[in-house]
């Protein structure tokens, strides 16, 4: 209050301090009141100044403080990254170093192995036939000096030949001397029969007996062509359907164990039958068409 009531005196008497400076004890008065209060604002500035200094003050050694935390982990990593650059430099000196030791190693043991015959690398004679390979056998062959095994390859190769023969046999047109000499040449190849084991056996037994059923396969397909040609020309004016339903009740369910156990275990026989079926069951009152033509007479020529 009393600061307010002095600035309005002041205020009062400014027009003549402005007009020419102080004229009077009261304008000298006002003078140096103006200055007191300019000195008052310049103090507030001044401690407001100082205040902001120590606070910067402050505030740096604060910073200070936390840089050299910082700084110190800087020192340390590139300490570390130093380690690990030399680290590695090393380490890749000792993998070209034993780089080189290796090679030379390698070179060492090719020379001696060069300088040695080669041990039999074995071989399992107690694969089926239809793994055992003339390739593999020739190849083994060529590594082994070892009697008994070479004995071994003998055999094995006496059996394969057996079995490639009988294949063949029930692949192509029925031939009655050539499936009696490889059955022959099987049940008499002494040797082999006593080195198989029980699988081989199977495997091999297994061709004989279908090349055993070859000759009734044929007559049985013959029957069942017979059997259908009777079917479809006493089926005049039927469908296909009726016709087709006859055939499977008059020829093919009565035949068909035999056809399971003769028919069918013959590849070549196999083959020809299951297209012949496949038309007989679907369209066997139209023209019979030319491949099942050449199916019919290739059967029913074959003698047997």
């Amino acid at each position: 209050m009393f600061k307010f009531i002095i600035i309005l005196t002041l205020a009062g008497a400014l027009p003549n301090f402005l007009n020419g400076g102080p004229k009077t004890v009261e304008d000298y008065q006002l003078q140096t009141n103006l200055m007191d209060l300019q000195t008052d604002s310049l103090k507030r500035k001044i401690a407001h100044i100082d205040s902001l200094r120590t606070r910067r003050s402050a505030l740096q050694a604060q910073k200070d403080e936390l840089d050299k935390p910082t700084t110190g982990l800087g020192e340390q990593y590139n300490h570390i990254l130093k380690l690990q650059a030399d680290s590695l430099t090393d380490l890749d000196a000792k993998i070209a170093r034993y780089a080189s030791i290796r090679k030379e190693m390698s070179a060492h043991n090719g020379i001696k192995a060069d300088s040695k015959p080669a041990a039999p690398a074995g071989f399992d004679f107690n694969q089926l036939y239809s793994a055992i390979t003339p390739e593999a056998l020739n190849q083994y062959e060529k590594t082994t000096k070892d009697k008994a095994e070479r004995e071994k390859i003998t055999t094995a190769r006496g059996i394969r030949g057996i079995y490639d023969r009988m294949e063949q046999a029930l692949n192509s047109p029925y031939d009655a001397k050539k499936i009696e000499k490889v059955r022959r040449d099987f049940l008499g190849h002494k040797p082999g029969t006593a080195q198989m084991d029980s699988a081989q056996w199977k495997e091999i037994r297994k061709l004989e007996v279908s090349l055993s059923r070859y000759n009734k396969g044929v007559t049985n397909f013959k029957g069942v062509i017979s059997g259908s040609d009777e079917v479809i020309k006493a089926s005049a004016g039927k469908s296909d359907a009726e016709v087709a339903d006859s055939i499977q009740r008059q020829v093919l369910d009565p035949a068909q164990e035999d056809i399971d156990r003769r028919i069918m275990v013959v590849p070549y026989l196999k083959t020809r039958y299951e297209q012949y079926a496949n038309w007989l069951k679907s369209t066997p009152m139209k023209p019979t068409p030319p491949e099942i033509e050449a199916i019919k007479k290739e059967i029913l020529k074959i003698k047997n």
